[in-house]
């Protein structure tokens, strides 16, 4: 069968809002059998020039996405299965932004869902899906799960059909998201089949945004190009859910052999048992990471701030000791007054008077430097 042609192409895609078309967001892609049974096959994004799409979000990856006339021609060549949109910032302060409904037919309640979507609207590839493509704010990701709902503001790219296509109009999608979808997208509805990444989920753990930036910190310190490694830090992610995910990724698009397609399969696979972020921690350690907000930290700042001489002699008011290594046996506390106040530690006293604060204070003065 003859490839259509570039005028075909520009008739089936008619229906294009302006805007989309106005943006040199466009990319092509080629469908590969998925090498994870039951899944259906990958479909790998591709440059127009030919090469395929490496790290998304970049400014080189940015430069790198073409118009659509030229998408247009890569696809008329006949060596693509399809043309495809970039989500993601467009280096201003807006994303271009996509809602994913998936196997429509198999989840009635999406049906109305389907209707309903803001944005421009189209089928999907194999007919059983539903896109809405909108620009504005970013929001936070809804990933694949049993819903069948999936929402993203950045790192993917949509399919684009022109199929059923709907109003066409390019609204920011954001509140929708969060307003209408993101409560569907965090409980199953009733008989709905719970999947394995459901079963996942419910073993998920919260930390704290703390925590995030103490992560973030660590997996800087590691190489994401060690694909054992890689593997092993993505299992240990998996149990923070979504914000694991937006950190495993991030971190993987550091290595010159990250392969978006190669890196949702994996983590798909992930099954986090006996693991957990702290072996992140772990790892970034015995490679001699020190989390900035430690103990460890502190006192080497003040050393180096402080400038001490060959000797290791201390400025005036200070003491130095050596840094406690990290183990794992508990290290004994030394009081300089019993349960309340530690040897070389920073203390705040406050308290009613009469109570003894003045003894206290006399007794810290007198601690020998």
């Amino acid at each position: 069968m003859t490839a259509p042609g570039t005028e075909d192409l520009l008739q089936q895609f008619s229906n294009i809002p302006d805007a989309m078309r106005r943006a040199s967001r466009w990319l092509v892609w080629s469908s590969e059998p998925n090498d994870v049974p039951g899944k259906k096959p990958g479909k790998v994004p591709c440059y127009a020039n030919g090469r395929r799409r490496g790290r998304t979000d970049t400014d080189e990856d940015r430069a790198a996405l073409a118009s659509f006339e030229d998408a247009i021609k890569a696809l008329a060549s006949g060596k693509y299965d399809g043309l495809g949109f970039a989500l993601g910032p467009d280096g201003t302060a807006n994303h271009w932004q996509g809602i994913d409904l998936d196997d429509i037919p198999s989840r009635p309640g999406l049906q109305l869902i389907a209707e309903d979507l803001p944005g421009y609207t189209e089928d999907s590839p194999s007919g059983k899906g539903r896109h809405a493509i909108g620009y504005g704010r970013v929001f936070s990701a809804l990933s694949s799960n049993s819903t069948g709902i999936e929402a993203y503001s950045g790192g993917r790219f949509f399919t684009v059909t022109g199929e059923r296509s709907g109003t066409g109009e390019i609204v920011c999608l954001a509140d929708y998201v969060e307003g209408e979808l993101s409560g569907r997208h965090n409980k199953h509805g009733p008989g709905e089949h719970t999947s394995a990444a459901t079963s996942d989920a419910e073993a998920l753990v919260a930390v704290s945004k703390e925590v995030l930036a103490d992560l973030r910190s660590a997996l800087a310190h590691l190489r994401s190009d060690d694909r054992d490694l890689w593997v092993s830090i993505g299992h240990a992610l998996k149990t923070l859910g979504e914000a694991g995910r937006g950190l495993w990724f991030e971190w993987s698009q550091t290595s010159e052999k990250y392969d978006p397609i190669d890196a949702a399969r994996k983590w798909d696979s992930f099954k986090p048992t006996h693991t957990g972020y702290q072996a992140v921690f772990a790892e970034a350690q015995r490679q001699g990471w020190v989390n900035p907000r430690s103990r460890v930290a502190s006192y080497n700042d003040i050393m180096a701030s402080s400038n001490p001489d060959a000797e290791g002699k201390c400025p005036p008011g200070f003491k130095f000791t050596h840094a406690r290594e990290l183990t794992s046996q508990p290290v004994p506390v030394e009081y300089l007054i019993d349960e309340l106040i530690e040897v070389e530690s920073l203390s705040l006293i406050f308290a009613p008077t009469n109570v003894g604060k003045s003894f206290i204070a006399i007794s810290i003065a007198a601690w020998p430097c």
